[in-house]
């Protein structure tokens, strides 16, 4: 058995996770966001990936799933 295999470590979802689902469901695509917002779709993906942070970016992706921005992203600060 592999050693560095912890069976009940389990990965902390975070919130871009959760917006990230709920694109696939909805089927909007990073580009389609990207075209809305003026950007490219790398921005958004790094965003939905925690690599950038947008609030204007954050708010498309809400207003595209349906789910107000605090309760898919949080309080901003």
């Amino acid at each position: 058995m592999n050693k560095n295999f912890t069976p009940n470590k389990q990965k902390k979802i975070t919130h871009a996770d959760i917006a990230r689902g709920l694109m696939r469901v909805n089927k909007i695509r990073n580009r389609d966001i990207a075209n809305q917002v003026g950007v490219c779709d790398a921005v958004v993906c790094q965003v939905l990936y925690g690599k950038k942070k947008s609030r204007r970016v954050q708010q498309a992706i809400a207003f595209a799933v349906g789910v107000p921005y605090e309760e898919l992203w949080g309080k901003p600060k």
